[in-house]
C-alpha cells in the first residue's frame, strides 16, 4: 500500500535537560508529491542518509528516492525545478473571537531567499469554503555574481549567499461577494491565510492587521426569520 503523504513530528518540545512536565510532539504539517511504499535510513560512513521507495505515477514503477534537506532545488536543474510548497495559517480572531472583523492588510517577513521567488496569498472568512487571492509578489536575490543586476561579473563566477526580504506588504485585500451570499469576504469573525510559494526562501513571520466592526445580534435576521408579531390574548 503506498501513502499519499509524509506526516512528520518534530521531537524539540520533549528533548529538553530541564525538568519539566513531559510534552508532546507536534506536528510540522505534511508533504506530499509523491507515492511512499517504505522509508528507511542507513549510516554511511558516518553519514547518515534517508530514503524513500516510491511509486511512479508515469509507469507505477518503483522508485529509490534520497531525501536531502539541504539541497535548494528538485535537481541541476535550477531554474527549471522550483520546488513549490505551501502553509496554512490558523484562522485568526484577533483575540476577540465574537466580534465582526474586518481585513485591512499584512505584512510577511522571509528571510534566507536564494533566486527567484514566487509567492501568492489567498485568504478565507469563517467558515468559508473558497480561497480569495489576495496578493502575488515576486522577488529574487542573485545566486552568483554573474547574475547580480548592479555588477554583473561572470569570470570568475562567485556563488553569493542567501539574502532576506521583508516586509512584503499586503494591500488591502479585494472583497468579493462571499460564496454563502452572507456578506463580503474581507469582513467575518475569523480569518485564515494560505501562502503557496515557489522557490527556496523561509518565512520568519506573518502579520495580519484588522479592524473591529460594528455588529448587532439581529443583524442576521430577515422578514422571513422574524419571529411573528406578539398578539394579545382575550377572554
Amino acid at each position: 500500500m503506498a501513502h499519499k503523504a509524509i506526516i512528520p513530528l518534530d521531537f524539540d518540545p520533549i528533548s529538553s535537560f530541564k525538568k519539566q512536565p513531559e510534552k508532546q510532539p507536534a506536528w510540522e504539517g505534511h508533504y506530499e508529491g509523491v507515492d511512499v511504499l517504505q522509508m528507511l535510513s542507513a549510516d554511511f560512513g558516518g553519514l547518515q542518509r534517508a530514503f524513500g521507495l516510491v511509486v511512479s505515477s508515469l509507469d507505477s514503477s518503483v522508485q529509490l528516492y534520497e531525501f536531502t534537506p539541504g539541497e535548494r532545488f528538485d535537481s541541476t536543474l535550477e531554474d527549471d525545478r522550483r520546488i513549490t510548497w505551501m502553509v496554512e495559517t490558523p484562522a485568526y480572531t484577533f483575540g476577540l473571537p465574537q466580534k465582526l472583523k474586518q481585513l485591512k492588510g499584512g505584512e510577511i517577513w522571509l528571510d534566507r531567499v536564494f533566486g527567484t521567488v514566487t509567492m501568492q496569498v489567498w485568504y478565507r472568512p469563517d467558515a468559508s469554503p473558497c480561497w480569495v487571492l489576495w496578493h502575488r509578489h515576486e522577488f529574487c536575490v542573485s545566486r552568483s555574481t554573474c547574475e547580480n543586476v548592479v555588477d554583473p561579473v561572470c569570470y570568475p563566477e562567485t556563488g553569493q549567499a542567501e539574502g532576506y526580504k521583508w516586509p512584503i506588504v499586503l494591500p488591502k485585500p479585494p472583497a468579493t461577494c462571499d460564496a454563502m451570499g452572507v456578506r463580503p469576504t474581507d469582513t467575518g469573525f475569523q480569518h485564515q491565510v494560505r501562502i503557496a510559494i515557489t522557490g527556496w526562501a523561509r518565512i520568519r513571520a506573518i502579520f495580519v492587521y484588522g479592524v473591529q466592526l460594528p455588529h448587532s445580534i439581529y443583524s442576521g435576521l430577515t422578514a422571513q426569520n422574524s419571529p411573528a408579531p406578539s398578539q394579545a390574548l382575550g377572554s
